[in-house]
């Protein structure tokens, strides 16, 4: 099964970003990218939160916190992390047009792994319909 077949077949709420400001829904996709990223990164090692905590100096919690969005990161934060488990972060800023036009990621990881678990599944399919819905809005 590929992950776009994975991706439809997840349960997604329809308004999921409702009564959100424009800037407040980009925030949050964000955040959801990096802990998405993260998990799928912490679970291709085969790494428990534990194991990883022990690897980043921070306790277990946090990286529960981390990858339920209950604990947002700080830029510098995305950088140790990713940095610890060997990977690149390359941010990328794209104008509504280059982005209508171009369906760039705003930020890039190498080695991305498409075996995600339920939850990413899920933050994965939340974004990438409101990502459909906001191009078909704009384009109107």
């Amino acid at each position: 099964m590929t992950l776009q077949e994975k991706l439809d077949k997840a349960p997604i709420e329809k308004n999921f970003f409702a009564g959100l400001t424009e800037e407040e829904i980009e925030y949050e996709k964000l955040m959801g990218k990096i802990a998405g990223q993260l998990i799928l990164e912490r679970t291709k090692r085969h790494m428990s939160q534990k194991e990883l905590a022990e690897k980043l100096g921070v306790k277990q919690s946090l990286i529960s916190k981390w990858e339920s969005g209950d604990n947002n990161f700080t830029f510098h934060q995305v950088i140790k992390i990713f940095s610890k488990l060997g990977i690149k972060v390359d941010i990328a800023f794209n104008s509504n047009n280059e982005y209508l036009q171009n369906r760039y990621e705003l930020f890039q990881f190498e080695h991305f792994n498409h075996d995600i678990s339920d939850n990413s599944r899920e933050i994965c399919r939340a974004i990438l319909a409101n990502s459909s819905t906001e191009k078909s809005e704009i384009a109107s």
